[in-house]
């Protein structure tokens, strides 16, 4: 297990707080960190840009000039790509720009950007915190402990709607839920804010994954196997 600082609302520091060294403590793989942020933005790109080549221009059935004896050059339609307001050439049409990149390639990304930032100390935690209503201010106030920071990433759960409220306004600040967390927002943060409840979550997800893990390796023992 990983130890990470747990502050206050009011900047100050609280504690400590164990994260899982399955994904906070891994081998960092580069080559598959390049990969997955190059199929997720790729998966942000609509693909829809449309251009009309010339069978798909309306007009330009009639011949614009008989074919000899005019001195200008011979031409069909006035919707050929040489003309104006004619088709486009090799213009771009609707595609999908979509990378294909298996799970088990995109949990090891993540877990390599989760250890890059664990081992640059890029990680910090929120201490319990009571916030009745969404106030900004007071999340902006918190982010000013950090100077260093620019680009936040808050990683919150469902009970953190209050916190996540007082952080979308913040220009600059992100926010993510922890099982929805993405290998290109982490590598864009340069502070990654984990609240009590998302620590909570990530650490009983990997013990549930672990013993879920060390049931499927037990030996199967088959009945009527008496001794000779």
């Amino acid at each position: 297990m990983i130890s990470i600082d747990l502050y206050d609302l009011d900047g100050k520091q609280s504690g400590k707080a164990d994260l899982p060294d399955e994904y906070f403590a891994g081998k960092i793989v580069k080559h598959l960190l390049h990969d997955v942020v190059r199929a997720e933005e790729a998966a942000g790109r609509q693909g829809n840009a449309k251009t009309k080549c010339r069978g798909e221009v309306r007009g330009g059935g009639k011949k614009p000039h008989k074919q000899k004896g005019t001195g200008r050059a011979r031409a069909g339609s006035t919707r050929s790509p040489l003309w104006r307001s004619g088709g486009i050439t090799f213009g771009p049409q609707p595609r999908q720009y979509k990378v294909k990149v298996n799970k088990k390639e995109r949990r090891i990304a993540l877990t390599s950007a989760l250890t890059a930032r664990a081992q640059e100390e890029r990680i910090v935690g929120l201490n319990s915190y009571t916030l009745d209503a969404p106030k900004t201010q007071t999340m902006a106030a918190f982010l000013s402990n950090f100077s260093g920071s620019k680009k936040p990433l808050l990683v919150y759960t469902n009970e953190d709607q209050n916190l996540v409220k007082s952080t979308t306004n913040i220009k600059n600040a992100k926010i993510a839920s922890w099982n929805a967390i993405s290998t290109r927002s982490v590598l864009v943060a340069d502070l990654l804010i984990l609240t009590p409840s998302a620590i909570a979550a990530i650490n009983a997800f990997s013990e549930n994954t672990a013993a879920d893990q060390s049931t499927d390796a037990q030996p199967v023992v088959e009945n009527g196997g008496g001794e000779a």
